[in-house]
């Protein structure tokens, strides 16, 4: 919903070019349904554009209408306007915190009524796929896959669909007669390796279906694979195609099916007609005609027409400099001869490109930009654009600021003085934030560099380095690096790929001894987490994991420790600032991990003590005192734990980055519900605060539990809530300025770095923390009135430009609301007629007829408490 100041507003954009279309500007939710009552509202930042990096774009039924989708964990559309893009629908789905509910993949049908998506799933450990009604967001059918899905297709018609998990398995779904049949095409192997890491699928006709086959007694290379779903048959290829290819693609021209194919290491393979004919081998340095070197490709798009091949990738400059640099290279077909070549600095900028359905526009992602790039192929004449890639293409940013760095200013980064953060953003561009008195200033450029913590500020001269993944994908060395002249040998760190993901380059060391520093804080991508590695003092002994910070959804990019060493502070690629706690860090390793002990008691009973107000444990509602009556892992979920020695023990060796499933004795474990009663521990902590900022320098910074303090003007439009309804349902989103009564709370804020938490920020106000914060708010959101525009549908085409009716439901938590709201319809700001209204138990429908249709008309539907100015 988007609304302004306290209405409950859900908007729709229509706007007419010989037919008109019908388009939602926020995420319509469905009629309320039963929440599972362990499922927390989740906060969630609104950015209205690509944030971190774009994993698929498309295009949907219109050259006119694209969407995209990644680390933002959501898909938005966006309409092409006047010669502007206008950020669209938001099509959201499960996430949580971390990186699980990133979308890895997306695809729309031919008529763009229908999109598929897919990632991990949250709730066991596969894959999740999504099929969508684009016009109502309504979710249409729900899939799982064997791992976390990483590449999709679907069909022209939207009958079937094609999946790539990490595991190397493909899975396909055919709709008969209302019916989705499940079919695997390649079962998934035991474990990931890095040539799965695309896994690329596609489809043509409806039924033929494209993936890799490991190549006979060569497990560095694939081949193209067809399987006809209708009549069973399959079609190998004969060519030998390197591992990891990053792209298979399609297009159908006359009778005969186009297929292409590229490889990270540059190497593209071209069947002109199908598998049946001879392969066409090229390496893509030499068709780019040598203008860079040592190249290796990302992504790869065929035009609808198959005239035309998109490449997109890295490569080395041939000048002096010899610069790594990003690409994205247009060629013709058949012949393949380079049209154009745009670079880009950075490197793997473009992850997806796609052809509008005419072929007349190129869209691509510069993710070092956070940015979406459309260039038209075609002029107003449909004559080809020599040099397309040359000419300024439209484009759209997220309207938030990203950061580069977040560092605490020495002088003031301890409790006496306060807190400030010196923030410096993508275009060098240096703020001062101040959380205790909510104050963003632009420091005037140029000025003197205040003195700030940087990395190494409290170990002068420590620094670490990285060797490269493992060949087989699962780990990655991280050192120590000592100054030079001392002498000491501390072993390697080995960052586990699969929980703990890649180094991203920012690191800061705690302050230790005058030898040596106490710890070691390293930020990575892929998980994006930060990992708090404690350094023994004795030579030899292994750094020891001891605690994992938990939230952002992007490489973390810079890290600062607290003149004071009691926080941490982060900024990722998902363009958020975050405050963390290190209190209780250099306890003993289970208690820094947890923020809390499991000791078993002379009762004989496993009974949670010494809780830290700031630990992940007292945030998910854990108190001193709570006995433990069950506990199993993610990593044995069928293994039970009931024997309060185990689960003691348990408690006491269990990693930072697995997830586990509690019961406490006050509900009880019942096997005929294992779900009932359950709470979700990942031992990776929350942040006490979280900034962002726009390009405005509007600004909010908020709690996880919801209490939030923001600038004047529409700060609090920033972000809001969503409450997760199950994969089969769409969530619920809300705006925090619509709960902006309730937790609009700058003295709480203001108080929690002064305290270290948020419970005893609340006990100094004389708000003592009772119960489950979460839940709380997850309360508060449910009791709000749910807005559903019915009628017109999103994306609708009408060839008229008539007054249409404007139908909403308005779902109220109990009947008797319904007569504490008013409740208006509004065309481009103008208020509708209202034509009738009926209520049946608790939701109202009401219709409105519209004015005469416009070039672009917005509708909204906005609900406003009687008697308040809510």
């Amino acid at each position: 919903m988007q609304v302004m100041q306290s209405d409950h507003r859900n908007s729709l954009l229509m706007w007419y070019s010989a037919s008109l279309l019908l388009l939602l500007l926020v995420n319509p939710c469905a009629a309320q349904t039963t929440v599972p009552a362990e499922d927390p509202p989740r906060l969630v930042v609104d950015f209205r554009g690509p944030v971190g990096r774009t994993r698929a774009l498309g295009f949907a039924g219109s050259d006119r209408r694209f969407f995209s989708a990644g680390e933002n964990k959501r898909l938005q559309f966006y309409d092409v306007v006047n010669q502007s893009i206008v950020p669209g629908t938001v099509i959201r789905w499960e996430f949580a915190r971390g990186a699980l509910g990133e979308i890895n993949a997306a695809a729309a049908s031919t008529d763009g009524r229908t999109v598929v998506l897919g990632g991990s799933s949250l709730r066991n450990s596969g894959g999740d796929i999504i099929l969508v009604n684009t016009g109502t967001q309504a979710v249409l059918q729900h899939f799982s896959a064997p791992a976390e899905v990483v590449s999709l297709a679907i069909s022209a018609d939207g009958s079937t669909i094609i999946a790539g998990d990490l595991l190397a398995g493909v899975t396909a779904w055919q709709n008969t007669r209302d019916r989705w049949q499940r079919t695997v095409l390649r079962p998934p192997v035991e474990q990931s390796t890095a040539g799965n890491l695309w896994n690329p699928v596609a489809i043509t006709q409806n039924s033929q279906t494209y993936f890799l086959t490991p190549a006979p007694d060569n497990t560095q290379h694939a081949l193209l694979t067809l399987q006809d779903l209708s009549s069973g048959t399959l079609q190998l290829s004969t060519h030998q195609i390197p591992l990891p290819v990053t792209a298979i693609c399609t297009a159908v021209k006359g009778s005969e099916t186009v297929i292409a194919a590229a490889s990270a290491d540059g190497h593209l393979v071209l069947h002109d007609g199908g598998l049946r004919t001879a392969a066409r081998n090229f390496q893509a340095e030499q068709l780019l005609q040598n203008r860079l070197s040592e190249l290796s490709l990302t992504t790869m798009a065929l035009s609808a027409d198959a005239t035309l091949v998109a490449l997109a990738g890295d490569g080395v400059t041939p000048d002096n400099d010899q610069q790594v640099q990003s690409f994205v290279a247009l060629l013709d077909l058949p012949t393949l001869q380079l049209r154009d070549l745009k670079l880009f600095p950075g490197t793997a900028c473009c992850e997806s490109l796609s052809f509008s359905p005419t072929s007349s526009h190129l869209l691509a992602c510069d993710d070092t930009a956070e940015m979406l790039l459309l260039w038209a192929l075609r002029d107003d004449n449909k004559a080809a654009i020599p040099q397309p890639l040359q000419q300024p293409p439209q484009t759209i940013r997220a309207r938030s600021r990203s950061f580069r760095t977040a560092r605490f200013f020495r002088e003031k980064s301890s409790e006496p003085q306060g807190y400030q953060l010196l923030l410096t953003d993508s275009l060098d561009q240096k703020l001062q934030f101040e959380p205790g008195t909510g104050e963003l200033e632009t420091l005037p450029q140029p000025s003197e560099a205040p003195v700030v913590n940087s990395p190494d500020s409290f170990a002068t001269g420590w620094s670490v380095e990285a060797s490269p993944v493992s060949d087989d994908g699962l780990y990655q060395t991280i050192r120590i690096v000592p100054p030079a002249g001392i002498n000491l040998s501390i072993p390697p760190i080995q960052l586990s790929v699969m929980d703990e993901g890649t180094w991203s380059g920012a690191f800061a060391f705690l302050k230790g001894t005058d030898t040596k520093p106490a710890a070691v804080a390293i930020g990575t991508q892929l998980i994006d987490g930060i990992f708090l590695y404690r350094i023994p003092q004795g030579d030899g002994e292994p750094p020891a994991l001891v605690r994992y910070f938990r939230d952002h959804a992007g490489a973390v990019r810079d890290l600062s420790i607290s003149t004071d060493q009691r926080f941490i502070a982060s900024c990722a690629a998902d363009r958020t600032v975050r405050i963390w706690s290190l209190s209780g860090w250099d306890q003993p390793q289970p208690t820094a991990i947890f923020g809390g002990r499991v000791q078993l008691q002379d009762t004989g009973k496993a009974t949670i003590t010494e809780l830290n107000p700031a630990g992940i444990l007292y945030a998910r509602g854990l108190r001193d005192g709570d006995v433990i009556a069950a506990v199993k892992t993610a990593r044995q979920p069928d293994r039970l734990l009931q024997d309060p020695r185990q689960i003691e023990q348990l408690f006491a060796r269990h990693p930072a980055s697995e997830t586990l499933d509690l019961w406490l004795t006050t509900t009880g474990f019942d096997p005929a519900n294992p779900e009932q009663g359950a709470k979700r521990i990942n031992p990776g902590w929350e942040p006490l605060l979280t900034l962002v900022a726009d390009q405005a320098s509007e600004w909010v910074i908020f709690t996880p539990e919801g209490w939030f303090d923001a600038s004047i003007a529409s700060g609090d439009r920033l972000f809001g809530w969503q409450i997760n309804r199950g994969v089969a349902l769409p969530p619920r989103f809300e705006p925090a300025e619509h709960l902006q009564r309730d937790y609009e709370k700058p003295d709480v804020i203001r108080r929690v770095l002064q305290t270290g938490s948020v419970p005893q920020a609340l006990a100094i106000l004389n708000q003592p923390v009772v119960g489950d914060l979460r839940q709380d708010l997850r309360n508060r959101v449910l009791a709000l009135p749910e807005i559903r525009i019915v009628s017109p549908l999103d994306g609708l085409q009408i060839p008229a430009i008539a007054p249409i009716p404007v139908t909403a439901e308005i779902t109220f938590s109990q009947p008797q609301d319904a007569v504490a709201f008013e409740i208006q319809a509004a065309q481009n700001g103008r208020a509708l007629p209202e034509l009738n209204r009926a209520l049946q138990n608790n939701v109202l429908t009401i219709t409105w007829t519209s004015q005469a249709l416009e070039v672009a008309s917005q509708f909204s539907v906005t609900g406003r408490e009687i008697g308040t100015d809510l």
